[in-house]
């Protein structure tokens, strides 16, 4: 019993590895000829699932160092009496259409149609935002101490309102925690309220595995165009199923069609 039980593992690990070999050699062939092809498979799906710019109109503010900041302005028909101009913020390696990506996914224009003057940002080094330099070289400091007041200002201008709201997720969220933690700034007092989409106030409470994988992450997105790759995956976003997709959204209420719209707006994280 014990030499067949042996004899057995043993086939059983040849055999799945033999399986396990061809399935992958057969992937690395699909994606070859995916690769092949890209030019003509991306011109399709991009036809397929385009992605318009549904705001009413584009303005930029432009920071103290040169960067040219998208702004999509959506205006509202009725606007609220006394309401002040919301400013909508992205994520890391995503740009404005994480949070205005057509009209039935899009907070921007939901709180047009409820009265809000709205205004969907790009920030640095993401969506239409432009320096007319080679140096595209910036840190997180650099948003924070740039980006944030020259948004701020030029929302204020724009709208003829004395202060704004701002609503940000993830990362957006994070450069106004440090912005408002420096106290010499004045476009503070035009800060009339802050809404985080998770934001991690601190890391803290990150394992140090989690950390670790950060890092490499970081590490390989200055190796690979990450906006190129989502771009080249999009044909192939519904043919797998991952537990990993669930970190990134809800594989039971978003649409694949969604998803795939999504990584169109897939941006690299900067040097």
């Amino acid at each position: 019993t014990k030499k067949f039980s042996f004899v057995s593992t043993i086939l059983l690990l040849i055999s799945a590895s033999i399986l396990g070999g061809f399935f992958l050699i057969l992937l690395s062939l699909i994606l070859f000829l995916a690769f092949l092809t890209y030019p003509f498979y991306k011109r399709y799906f991009l036809k397929k699932y385009p992605v318009r710019d549904i705001a009413d109109e584009r303005f930029f503010a432009v920071t103290k160092d040169g960067w040219n900041l998208a702004i999509h302005r959506h205006k509202p028909h009725k606007p609220l009496p006394g309401a002040m101009p919301v400013i909508l913020v992205h994520g890391i390696i995503t740009n404005k259409y994480f949070m205005d990506l057509d009209t039935d996914h899009s907070l921007a224009y939901h709180l047009k149609t409820i009265g809000y003057d709205v205004y969907a940002v790009s920030l640095r080094g993401c969506g239409e935002s432009y320096i007319d330099s080679e140096n595209e070289n910036f840190s997180f400091d650099d948003m924070v101490d740039k980006d944030v007041p020259a948004i701020i200002n030029e929302v204020c201008n724009i709208s003829g309102k004395p202060k704004i709201n701002w609503v940000a997720h993830s990362m957006g969220a994070m450069i106004m925690y440090s912005y408002l933690g420096i106290s010499l700034k004045k476009e503070k007092d035009k800060i009339k309220s802050f809404v985080s989409l998770g934001g991690p106030g601190n890391l803290a409470h990150s394992s140090p595995v989690i950390g670790k994988i950060a890092l490499k992450y970081i590490s390989f997105s200055k190796r690979v165009d990450i906006k190129l790759l989502a771009k080249f995956i999009l044909p192939f976003v519904s043919l797998f199923n991952s537990p990993l997709k669930e970190i990134f959204y809800n594989p039971q209420v978003t649409p694949k069609n969604t998803v795939k719209k999504m990584l169109v707006g897939i941006e690299n994280i900067p040097d």
